[in-house]
């Protein structure tokens, strides 16, 4: 395998695991708006602090996400 090939492996893995990464990020975040609506007095600020970093690791997410895709792209 040569070492091109290896570098397009590896970043179809890495692309993998940025969409796994990604859905889980919605997931949790669901996951956080269903507790907020269950005991909204109590988690205000702790909900809106966690939407935040939740909405920051998406973003994040999606310009790695981006980042391999591209990279992949430029190795095909």
């Amino acid at each position: 395998m040569s070492e091109n090939e290896k570098l397009v492996a590896n970043l179809e893995v890495k692309q993998r695991e940025y969409l796994r990464l990604i859905e889980e990020t919605r997931n949790n975040m669901t996951t956080l708006e269903q507790l907020g609506a269950e005991n909204p007095v109590d988690s205000n600020d702790r909900d809106q602090t966690a939407r935040e970093r939740v909405h920051l690791l998406t973003e994040e997410n999606h310009i790695l996400f981006e980042q391999v895709t591209l990279l992949r792209a430029h190795h095909d």
